[in-house]
């Protein structure tokens, strides 16, 4: 399942499409960490995602990931 399918909002398809290359089953077909990195950098997420809207986004999610 795509991560845009359990999400359950938008996800850019150029982030999206960079998640599955890094969960190609053949290690060959993953992106190496400098790939990874270029690939961050290009998608529309650089311009979103700033620090503010990631301590919001761990605010929000910290506690449920922290319940044993």
């Amino acid at each position: 399942m795509r991560p845009s399918q359990r999400a359950g909002h938008t996800i850019p398809s150029d982030l999206e499409e960079l998640v599955m290359l890094c969960l190609a089953k053949q290690r060959d077909n993953r992106p190496t960490a400098l790939e990874l990195l270029d690939g961050l950098h290009a998608s529309r997420l650089h311009d979103a995602w700033d620090d503010r809207a990631a301590r919001a986004w761990w605010m929000d999610h910290l506690p449920k990931i922290m319940e044993p």
